[in-house]
Order: C-alpha cells, then sequence, then structure tokens
C-alpha cells in the first residue's frame, strides 16, 4: 500500500513541477537575468564568463548558466528550455530531502514506519509553495538547494556510519566534497560555508566520535583535492578573462557588499524569515505551528542525530536575518532540515490519529486554500475598484480574462477542496490535495497574473526583433526583453533616430527629456502600444 502510495505522491509532484513550465513568460529581473546571459555566453561561444546586455556579470558563478546553455542546445531558446534545469533540481532536492527523512526514522525513530515519514517528507517538501516557486523560476537556486541538501546528508551519513566502516565513511565525504564543489560554482562562498556549519553539526550530534570524525573529514587529502579540481579551475579562468574587476565584483559587492549594505534597498526586520517561513511552506502551515508541541510530547528534539536538520535551519534564519540585504530566496538554505523535522511530526500525527476528526486544521486549511482558488474567477474583478495604479487595473483586468480559459481547472479545485474535506483523515487523499492546491495556486492565479504582467514584455519583444534600427530601454529593466527578442537591448538614453521600449506612463518624463537635451522637442511615433507598454521611435 506505501508503495502505490509513494508512487501516486511522485507522479503529482512531477506534474507540479513540469506542467505549465514554459506557458509562462520569463520574469525580471532575476530569471530574464539568468536566462539572456546564458543566450549571450552561447551567442559568443565563451564558456567562462557570463555576459549580460554586453556587459560581463559578476552575481552568481557559472554552472547554472552551463546546464541552461546545454538546455537551449537541446530544445532552444526558451522560458521551458530555461527554466528546465530549476525544475529538475527540485525534483533532486525534494528527492534528496525525503531520502534523508527516511534514513533518520529508519535509524533514530523506530516507532514510526518510515515510508509514512518518506511520504510526509515527499507531501511537505512537495506541496511548499516556496520550494515549487523557486523550482520553477529560471534562476541558480534551486541548483544550490538541491546541492546543499546533498552535501547535509552526504556529512549526515558521513558521521552515522560504524566506526568499523571507515572506507564508507570516506566516501560519503567524498561526495559531500563534489557537492560542496559543484555548490561554489552555483553560488559561491555561501556553499561553503553552509558545508562548514553543517560539518560542525554533523560532529557535535555524533556520539560519541563525532569531533575526531571531524578531524578525519577535514584532513583527508581526497576531499580537498575534489574541491579544488572541481571548483578553482573556473575561478582561475574567470580571474585571468575579467581581471580585478571579478574580484571586486563577485566577491566584494555581490558576496561581502550584500551582507554589509542593503543592495537596491531590498532589506526587512527580524521577522522577516520567521514570516517568510511560514508563507513558504504552505498549505503546510498548521504542521509548522504545530511542531514545538508535537516535539515536546515525542521527544524528538532529544536526538542529537537532527542536531543539523534544525541547526542549519536555525543558523540560515539568524545568519540572514543578520544580513543587511534579505531576499526572499537566502531563506531556502535550511528549508530542507525544517522540512525532515516536519516530515517526522507529520508521520507521528498520522501514527496517533484514528478518527474521521484526524487532521482537522490541515484538512480546513487546505479545503479553504482550494475553495478560495476555485472561486477566484468571480472575486478576482472586485480587486480593480481597489487598485488606483491604471498600469495594474490593466494587468488584473488581464488577469481576469487569462483565468476565463481555465474553468475546468477552478472546478477541479473546489472539487478537490470537498474530497479532502470529506476524505482528508486518510493521510493519502491529504497528501495529494496538498500538492494540488499548490499545482493549481501556480496554474490557477500566479500564472495567470505573470502572464498578463508579461506578455506586454513578450509581443514587444516580437515586434522590435527583426527592426534595423537601432533600439533601447529606457526606465525599464528587463532582460527578458532581449531573451525574447533574440538580440541585445541596452538600457541607455533617447535620442533622435532610435527606438525606444519604455512605460507610457513614462512619456511626459520623456518628452521634458528630448526638450532639455536638444532644446526642442522632437517627434516621437507611437510604433506600438499594450498593457503599458510602448515602443517610440523618435525622429
Amino acid at each position: 500500500m506505501h508503495k502505490i502510495s509513494i508512487g501516486s505522491v511522485w507522479l503529482l509532484i512531477f506534474f507540479v513541477m513540469f506542467w505549465g513550465l514554459g506557458d509562462i513568460p520569463l520574469t525580471d529581473l532575476d530569471e530574464g537575468a539568468f536566462a539572456e546571459a546564458s543566450r549571450e555566453m552561447l551567442l559568443r561561444s565563451d564558456w567562462i564568463s557570463p555576459w549580460l546586455l554586453d556587459q560581463p556579470r559578476f552575481d552568481k558563478p557559472v554552472l547554472i548558466h552551463w546546464l541552461q546553455i546545454v538546455s537551449f542546445k537541446l530544445l532552444g531558446e526558451s522560458p521551458l528550455s530555461a527554466r528546465l534545469p530549476s525544475a529538475i533540481s527540485g525534483i533532486l532536492w525534494i528527492g534528496v530531502t525525503a531520502a534523508w527523512a527516511r534514513i533518520i526514522a529508519v535509524r533514530y525513530v523506530q516507532a514510526l514506519n518510515s515510508d509514512t515519514v518518506y511520504l510526509s517528507a515527499l507531501a511537505v517538501a512537495g506541496a511548499s509553495v516556496g520550494i515549487l516557486a523557486i523550482s520553477k523560476a529560471s534562476t541558480a537556486d534551486a541548483l544550490l538547494n538541491a546541492l546543499m541538501v546533498a552535501v547535509c546528508y552526504s556529512l549526515w551519513r558521513f558521521f552515522d556510519e560504524p566506526d568499523n566502516d571507515s572506507s564508507q565513511a570516506l566516501r560519503w565525504a567524498r561526495w559531500a566534497a563534489v557537492f560542496v564543489s559543484l555548490g561554489a560554482l552555483t553560488k559561491g562562498p555561501i556553499a561553503i560555508l553552509i558545508a562548514l556549519i553543517a560539518s560542525l553539526l554533523g560532529a557535535w550530534g555524533a556520539q560519541p566520535n563525532g569531533w575526531t570524525r571531524l578531524r578525519t573529514l577535514y584532513s583527508a587529502p581526497s576531499c580537498w583535492l575534489i574541491l579544488l579540481c572541481i571548483s578553482l579551475p573556473w575561478y582561475y579562468l574567470q580571474f585571468l578573462a575579467q581581471g580585478d574587476s571579478f574580484l571586486t565584483g563577485f566577491f566584494g559587492f555581490h558576496n561581502i557588499g550584500r551582507y554589509t549594505s542593503p543592495m537596491h534597498g531590498f532589506s526587512a526586520g527580524f521577522l522577516y524569515y520567521p514570516v517568510w517561513i511560514m508563507v513558504a511552506v504552505m498549505p503546510w502551515t498548521t504542521v509548522l505551528l504545530r511542531m514545538p508541541r508535537e516535539m515536546r510530547l515525542t521527544g524528538i528534539y532529544r536526538l542529537p542525530q537532527i542536531r543539523m536538520c534544525w541547526g542549519i535551519f536555525a543558523f540560515v534564519v539568524v545568519f540572514f536575518t543578520l544580513s543587511a540585504t534579505k531576499l526572499p530566496h537566502y531563506g531556502f538554505y535550511g528549508l530542507s532540515g525544517l522540512i525532515i523535522l516536519m516530515s517526522i511530526v507529520l508521520a507521528h500525527i498520522v501514527h496517533g490519529y484514528q478518527s474521521r476528526r484526524g487532521f482537522l486544521f490541515e484538512r480546513l486549511i487546505i479545503s479553504f486554500s482550494l475553495s478560495l482558488i476555485g472561486f477566484a474567477p468571480h472575486w478576482w474583478p472586485y480587486i480593480v475598484p481597489l487598485v488606483k495604479d491604471p498600469y495594474y487595473v490593466v494587468v488584473i483586468t488581464d488577469t481576469s480574462n487569462y483565468m476565463g480559459s481555465k474553468t475546468p481547472l477552478y472546478f477541479a479545485s473546489v472539487a478537490t477542496g470537498l474530497v479532502v474535506l470529506a476524505l482528508g483523515h486518510r493521510f493519502l487523499i491529504l497528501a495529494l490535495g496538498s500538492l494540488f492546491c499548490s499545482a493549481a495556486l501556480y496554474l490557477g492565479v500566479v500564472g495567470p497574473t505573470v502572464m498578463a504582467l508579461r506578455q506586454p514584455v513578450v509581443e514587444a519583444a516580437e515586434f522590435v526583433r527583426l527592426t534595423e534600427i537601432p533600439v533601447i530601454t529606457w526606465r525599464l529593466t528587463a532582460p527578458s526583453l532581449s531573451f525574447s527578442a533574440k538580440r541585445v537591448i541596452k538600457s541607455a538614453e533617447p535620442q533622435q533616430g532610435t527606438t525606444v521600449v519604455m512605460h507610457a506612463k513614462d512619456s511626459e518624463k520623456l518628452d521634458e527629456l528630448l526638450f532639455r537635451k536638444y532644446q526642442f522637442s522632437p517627434e516621437i511615433d507611437l510604433l506600438w502600444e499594450k498593457g503599458g507598454l510602448r515602443v517610440v521611435y523618435i525622429n
């Protein structure tokens, strides 16, 4: 029975992850920047240095760009191929997290069925809206998180192997070194920092010889050799290609600089990540809120072997709370450990529930969420009177139009909500309902909204794609425009003889700028307009 349940959950996870992956246009800034940088690397036949709008891009290392380039080669340059490496990484992220939860249950929580723990981890990780969102985005974050949970899992296995099997322990250490090296090629020093903290927590949780094992790990020549051979060559070649600007741009500005000062105003208070976590694990937030009580009653928190799980989570929350720059994806680095704890707690709840009132809170939340999504086409238009900005009025109206084409999805959402409410005491129904809830949210609410926001950019790109007149953007940050147009469109100051892609709301500012520049108002021809976006030609 468990095999059927696990298979059905995995099937729905694949559906949630890959369905509609290429239907939604790339968003800006991050998705468009990653995809366009990979496209420009391929165009230049440069496999070392990422480029964005003909300028070196020092935000992230190169691994995600390599994977996107391979995807472009196989499937062509499209949102689907740009997001495919992230979606595959998301599947691996969920799978390794669930496997780690299962082996903890097998070895240290024998009172629970390990398949139930595995199924719980799949349900929580696969349905969490945060994991789904980042795994369907054309960025480096899903890849990094897949590698980081693989690092933590490998280190946990290293410290947990018996003393009489040092060769097997060393193999796990070498795998950890491989994943750390790939993480360093994905996002840089943060991968090494997470691995360092995980190794210290692993030594703390390993009884009684953890610190001896730690010395063995740090003194293993093969691990250091793996780390140097995989990650160091690219950093050296990139330094040769870009010189000191790479050091100051990547290490200085995008790593140290982000931590010491807010980047582009992305900052928040001390409650930012605690609140973010409750949103990221939806629709399983109720399990998160019940964790303190359940862990106290079951005594799980006393297990030294789970210190790495909650320790990594706590470290990430504290470390990035102290960071001057706070971005949502920073919180993911410790989320896998939290999900393992949630899955063990959820398995305890499954083990204890025998009545039809089981999972009452979870059933109510998931059923309510599905019903809210299912009736979205009916309540969404009522948002329009609450919005003052004309641009977003157009977006909300267009979103309603996109929703109108997905009637079966909304009907299925309401029906699934009723099934979960009636039969959700059976954990498989609840698990499948949570996965469908996340899928419906993405396809039925997020998808249409992003379509309404981004479709004008795609159509503008198609309009300017074949023109030979110089095209620039002005007061518009949209790397996805270049990706869709298959040409580099830089941001620059408008002048006579150029085609400008801009927001319609900035038309008066354009008139003022040209008058100051030329002391007269050049003729501005409107070539194309849709959804608050304009393409104009300045005579």
